[in-house]
């Protein structure tokens, strides 16, 4: 990940750049990703969501970015959160950037 702004990083999927924002989202949803031929494609997070849950829609975001219109919604739901669950079991978890005394970010 590249970091650009405080909550929000840029990386490659497939080939395609995204940028992964963690703001606000529509209140119907979690989450969501734009299709992959859109230009300067994002990923939005719901900037509340934590842990497991943050991490769960996060994968079922990223499944969209790579398989758009493969999968229905239903399976991409159900797949990310198996696959959320299985990496947080696994003792994945989000990094957080904490200051040394020094005032640098490690």
């Amino acid at each position: 990940f590249r970091s650009q702004m405080k909550n929000q990083k840029s990386l490659k999927i497939l080939g395609k750049t995204y940028v992964i924002k963690y703001c606000k989202v529509p209140e119907d949803r979690w989450g969501d990703c734009d299709h992959p031929n859109t230009p300067n494609r994002k990923i939005r997070i719901c900037e509340t969501l934590k842990g497991k849950e943050q991490l769960s829609v996060t994968v079922h975001e990223l499944l969209h970015s790579v398989a758009f219109d493969l999968f229905s919604e239903e399976w991409v739901q159900k797949a990310g959160e198996d696959l959320g669950n299985a990496l947080w079991e696994l003792g994945y978890r989000k990094r957080e950037k904490t200051r040394k005394k020094n005032g640098k970010i490690k």
